[in-house]
């Protein structure tokens, strides 16, 4: 779950906002990670991912796996990155 690769000497987040600001974070370092050069989102869209006011995130922290986030289609297809 999210709430486990987070420094534990950090308070655990309570709001809604910074859990999906947390989210957020968590979902653009999953697609900067993507074993294929070219799948990966260029520093100019992750910038503007960055820019862009989300939505909070109606779960707790706890209760976001890791999977879902890494599986999370925030960014476009493979063939947008080329």
């Amino acid at each position: 779950m999210l709430n486990e690769i987070l420094d534990p000497r950090l308070s655990t987040p309570r709001s809604r906002k910074m859990v999906g600001d947390i989210a957020f974070i968590a979902v653009i370092a999953f697609a900067c990670l993507r074993s294929r050069p070219k799948a990966r989102p260029t520093m100019k869209l992750v910038s503007q991912e960055f820019l862009h006011i989300k939505s909070p995130i109606a779960m707790p922290l706890h209760e976001i796996s890791l999977i879902e986030l890494k599986n999370h289609e925030m960014f476009m297809s493979d063939e947008n990155h080329k």
